[in-house]
């Protein structure tokens, strides 16, 4: 907890990392999140991202079945291989993920690619949240179009001071995008954003063990909001996305 306020990580990976010497280990990632008093983490297998997508889904099935009092099964798809991901989104949807993220900037797809439309779809009429990489100028336009007449919550992520204005242009035409937290380190941009879009739209991400935890709390927890504020950015408004409860 921060504060008193319980924290939900919505955005951890763990696994073998190729791209860099890291820990990121199932055991490293749970003392990671019990030593910021994290409630739960979201998270999911490095395999389903970088290798097979239906054997780490597995992979992060197991694990969470493990450490279910600290991790929350998070299920992907590469849409590269799109002839089996919508089996696969039923077969995980049926043993209760609630979660899907997608990984683009690894797999190396573009945003506007057709069989991602599909999924996104196929999830969206299912009302599953969805956490979307937008790194670059423009992808957020992009996917809002692409995700105008869906339902379901999108949570994007990759949103710095470079691509802000475009995130706050977009989620002031469409309340059912949410804005990922962990790149929004700059000072004063989270008393912005909520200023904007109010903080029931901020959903608390560390990109742990990837980076630093603490660098992606710092900034919520010492800014100028109420506590409410933080409380709602730090675990309330995923809890609901995943829940439906406050």
């Amino acid at each position: 907890m921060a504060n008193g306020l319980p924290i939900i990580d919505c955005n951890t990976i763990f696994g073998f990392w190729q791209h860099r010497r890291i820990d990121a280990s199932v055991e490293a990632l749970v003392g990671i999140m019990k030593a910021n008093n994290v409630v739960r983490a979201l998270c999911v297998s490095t395999t389903a991202i970088l290798y097979d997508y239906r054997i780490g889904n597995e992979e992060t099935f197991q694990v969470a079945a493990k450490h279910g009092q600290t991790l929350y099964p998070v299920a992907t798809v590469d849409p590269r291989q799109y002839i089996d991901c919508i089996a696969e989104i039923d077969k995980r949807l049926q043993q209760g993920f609630r979660f899907f993220r997608f990984f683009p900037e690894y797999q190396g797809w573009p945003l506007y690619f057709a069989p991602f439309r599909d999924i996104v779809t196929y999830l969206g009429g299912k009302h599953i949240p969805m956490l979307i990489p937008t790194p670059q100028l423009g992808d957020i336009s992009r996917l809002a179009d692409m995700v105008s007449f869906l339902p379901a919550p999108i949570i994007i992520s990759h949103v710095n001071y470079v691509n802000l204005g475009e995130a706050l242009a977009v989620m002031r035409n469409d309340p059912k995008i949410y804005l990922e937290t962990h790149m929004l380190n700059s000072p004063d941009v989270i008393e912005l954003a909520v200023s904007e879009i109010g903080a029931e739209r901020l959903v608390f991400g560390s990109s742990a063990p990837l980076k630093y935890f603490s660098s992606a709390l710092l900034p919520i927890v010492s800014s100028e909001l109420s506590d409410e504020q933080k409380g709602a950015i730090l675990g309330g408004n995923i809890r609901r996305l995943i829940t439906g409860r406050s």
